[in-house]
């Protein structure tokens, strides 16, 4: 089934379907219910048949409209809709990569997972800032940033790494991209402005919300070529 297509301020996106199928699993895992019962509950809340749900679950074109995608993003406790959007831009394509540099992403893709793993385990990396403090650090938030701004440098030396069998295709690009702006945004919107432990900031995203948003994004990248 073809997929519909939104237009959004002057910008195009698609439905990311596996970017939802992600949260509604992650919906399930929190609240300890089954895929069903999570399709159900997001139906109530927008006023759809629970068929209509799990066919954008499953095999579906997702919302008829944006509007419906913004209503889902909100039942779903996201922020905006972005994490339910792909957004297409001019040059897209159906790029395949090879064996070999499918080898080389899967590189860049493993020291991500390891990146993002960590950073939810610690509680957005506030574990650190705390264990700091303990062993009387004088800046404990410098010598956290300075600890996460090591583990960017190690991916960034495995993007560097993979630049010879990845430079020629598009993937490479959006990976990097997603480096330095994604993975920074993640850890820096945890420690330079609210702390988990401290206080909630309005408007502030949780460690989870950080942790999805990120994950769909990059596997979202991955998709579009693997």
């Amino acid at each position: 089934m073809s997929l519909r297509v939104y237009n959004i301020g002057g910008q195009r996106a698609t439905f990311n379907k596996e970017g939802f199928k992600y949260l509604v699993k992650e919906k399930c895992r929190r609240e300890k219910i089954t895929k069903a019962k999570a399709e159900q509950q997001l139906a109530d809340l927008l006023g759809l048949s629970s068929d209509t749900v799990h066919k954008w679950n499953s095999t579906g074109g997702g919302p008829i409209d944006i509007q419906t995608v913004e209503d889902l993003a909100k039942a779903l406790g996201l922020k905006n809709s972005d994490p339910l959007l792909n957004f297409i831009t001019e040059g897209d394509s159906e790029e395949r990569l090879s064996d070999r540099q499918k080898s080389a992403a899967k590189q860049i893709y493993d020291v991500c997972i390891c990146f993002l793993d960590e950073f939810k385990r610690t509680n957005g990396f506030n574990d650190y800032l705390f264990e700091f403090k303990d062993k009387g650090a004088r800046n404990p938030e410098n010598a956290t940033c300075n600890y996460v701004e090591k583990w960017i440098a190690k991916i960034q030396l495995v993007l560097n790494k993979e630049y010879f069998d990845l430079h020629n295709s598009g993937i490479y690009d959006e990976l990097c991209d997603f480096v330095n702006e994604d993975l920074y945004n993640t850890f820096e919107g945890k420690l330079r402005y609210g702390y988990r432990f401290e206080a909630q900031v309005d408007g502030n995203p949780t460690t989870d919300d950080d942790y999805n948003c990120a994950m769909i994004r990059l596997n979202s990248i991955i998709e579009r070529y693997v």
